[in-house]
């Protein structure tokens, strides 16, 4: 019975990492108030020709910059991830790291579903707590990776600090998909932790 209510915790734990790490992994706001040219960082263009006319500043996330409407990595022949994420290694490395971790929990999602057909859990459990562990690594690394380079490149801070609005500050700050980043890793580790003592427990009991 106590197995079962851990494992149950568990499995929501990890359903929440699952949402929160989407969310990250998908949403365009990573950044705010990022400039719609970066002399410093690339001399290509890389926005849209088709884009209307936008005069305030973009948001940006792992795929996509965003003003009037939002610009795919994938749109116009990849000239948004060539000519900007690429340059931005920082931005790069952001992407395999969490792309890896957001993987990694995905899969660690369906693998404690389909293990509820077996027998034999234990192994099941130990290895899907490896694979949620290594994931929080991941994404822990690209996080920081990104909240270094993000500060290196424009000063980003974790706040508006002219009025506290939205569209009112020049500074470059992150938005809420980099904050979301953070109970999405602690949801991971939580349910890794879960699921690697529910490993041991049946082990254990076997023997």
């Amino acid at each position: 019975m106590a197995r079962g209510g851990l494992f149950a915790t568990a499995s929501v734990l990890l359903s929440g990492a699952v949402i929160a790490c989407g969310l990250s992994f998908f949403g365009p706001f990573w950044l705010q108030n990022v400039k719609a040219t970066e002399p410093d960082v690339t001399d290509k263009p890389y926005l849209l020709p088709s884009l209307p006319a936008w005069t305030g500043n973009y948001s940006r996330g792992l795929w996509a910059q965003c003003g009037s409407r939002c610009q795919w990595f994938w749109e116009n022949e990849y000239s948004l991830q060539k000519n900007l994420f690429t340059p931005l290694k920082w931005h790069l490395a952001t992407q395999v790291l969490y792309f890896v971790g957001a993987a990694l929990v995905l899969v660690g999602e369906i693998v404690s579903r389909i293990q509820l057909c077996w027998e034999e859990r234990n192994a099941v459990y130990r290895s899907v707590s490896g694979l949620l562990i290594f994931s929080f690594v991941c994404q822990t690394s690209a996080v920081a990776v990104f909240g270094g380079g993000a500060w290196n490149t424009y000063a980003a801070k974790s706040l508006p600090l002219e009025n506290y609005r939205w569209q009112s500050t020049s500074d470059v700050y992150f938005h809420w998909c980099f904050w979301m980043t953070i109970p999405g890793g602690v949801l991971t580790l939580a349910s890794a932790l879960i699921f690697l003592f529910l490993g041991c427990c049946c082990r254990r009991q076997m023997k």
